[in-house]
Formats: C-alpha cells, sequence, structure tokens
C-alpha cells in the first residue's frame, strides 16, 4: 500500500502535473518552431538523457514529462516573482 503524501507535496504534483504541463506543452512547440515537443502523458516508459530529452525518429526532441512540467511551472513562477519585487 502506498503511504500517503504530505498536503505540501501533493499541491506541487498538482501544480506540476496540471499547470506546469499543460504551459509546456502549448509553449513548448510554438518557441522551438516545432523541434521540441512533450512527451504524452500515457506514454510508455522511455530512456532519456540527463536533461529529460531524447531524439525522435523525424529530427525533433521529445522531452519527459516531469521535466517539462517544471519548464512551465517556471514560465509561471518567474513573472511571478517579478511582480512581487516590483510591488516591494
Amino acid at each position: 500500500m502506498p503511504t500517503p503524501k504530505a498536503p505540501g507535496m501533493l499541491i506541487l504534483d498538482l501544480l506540476l502535473e496540471f499547470v506546469g504541463y499543460t504551459t509546456a506543452r502549448l509553449i513548448l512547440p510554438v518557441v522551438t518552431l516545432r523541434r521540441v515537443y512533450v512527451q504524452p502523458v500515457r506514454a510508455m516508459p522511455a530512456a532519456f538523457n540527463l536533461l529529460g530529452f531524447r531524439p525522435d525518429g523525424q529530427g525533433r526532441l521529445e522531452i519527459e514529462a516531469t521535466a517539462a512540467g517544471w519548464i512551465g511551472l517556471a514560465l509561471w513562477l518567474l513573472p511571478l516573482a517579478g511582480i512581487i519585487l516590483l510591488i516591494n
């Protein structure tokens, strides 16, 4: 039986999976001109390099879902931190 997660970790998981993943899935292909795309949620486990990327057969890079979640979350947190710093 899996052990229950702490409330803080549950919130972080939700932010990564919903906000971060969705943001990265929408933004990364646009910013990289479709050279990088995000691993589908229900994809089979595969080997990614240390940075969370792997090449596909079409010359593009696929990024691991968790790494994409962190990138997407950073796209929200960095402007938020900037706004907070400007207000103070």
